[in-house]
């Protein structure tokens, strides 16, 4: 049975991610109208899909922390880095090496001869509901293994990053990338569950033991 103080904050949680995104959905241009099974891999889905994506992620094992803006994740990261010990994150992403600093965490963007890694900071592709999954790639990630060689995985990414299913991600990608996908793209879906090889999706494979997503109600 669910402990009532962990409703609490859970509701309070899905409550403020439904007030963040409640004038977005019209104005989306991911949302979508059709619908599909939703064993379908590649099928529209018509959920509100910011909550979908939450609910998805935690039950993979993730841990989730909703960030009300900047100020409120250098806070959390705060708090956490002091909770689990996170002494020194690897992170290569400059804005996300500026706002650990923020928070008085030491971190490196020094890979060299590193078999494992404690933890590992990235930002991500997108974040897919249907799944509860991340998508990375080798531009968030040009390392290739941060994802496979971290014991800890921290993914920090704003709410608009969520999208509704993997087809949708597989266009915005395309889009973005004006039809070159980068060398490697990563489908992580909870601690030690990572999909990974060049240029295709695969099931299986190492990942990170534990995997944090601080999701951001605000650019980055």
């Amino acid at each position: 049975m669910e402990d009532s103080k962990d409703s609490v904050i859970k509701d309070k949680m899905m409550n403020a991610i439904r007030q963040a995104t409640a004038s977005k959905d019209e104005a989306s241009p991911t949302k979508k109208s059709d619908t599909a099974p939703e064993g379908n891999l590649f099928a529209p889905w018509n959920k509100e899909k910011e909550i979908e994506f939450v609910q998805k992620f935690s039950k993979s094992g993730g841990a989730f922390i909703f960030c009300e803006d900047i100020a409120d994740l250098v806070n959390k990261l705060t708090r956490a880095a002091n909770a689990y010990n996170w002494h020194n994150i690897f992170c290569n992403d400059l804005k996300l090496r500026e706002i650990l600093s923020a928070a008085g965490i030491a971190n490196s963007d020094n890979i060299e001869n590193q078999s494992s890694i404690e933890v590992g900071m990235t930002s991500c592709e997108y974040l897919i509901a249907q799944h509860g999954s991340i998508v990375t790639s080798t531009v968030v990630d040009p390392t290739k293994k941060l994802s496979i060689i971290t014991d800890t995985h921290i993914v920090v990414a704003p709410i608009d990053k969520v999208v509704p299913d993997i087809g949708t991600a597989l266009s915005l990608l395309q889009e973005k990338y004006s039809n070159y996908l980068p060398a490697q793209i990563s489908i992580i879906t909870g601690p030690s569950k990572s999909n990974s090889v060049e240029e295709q999706f695969i099931i299986g494979g190492q990942g990170p033991h534990k995997l944090f997503l601080f999701m951001v109600n605000s650019n980055l």
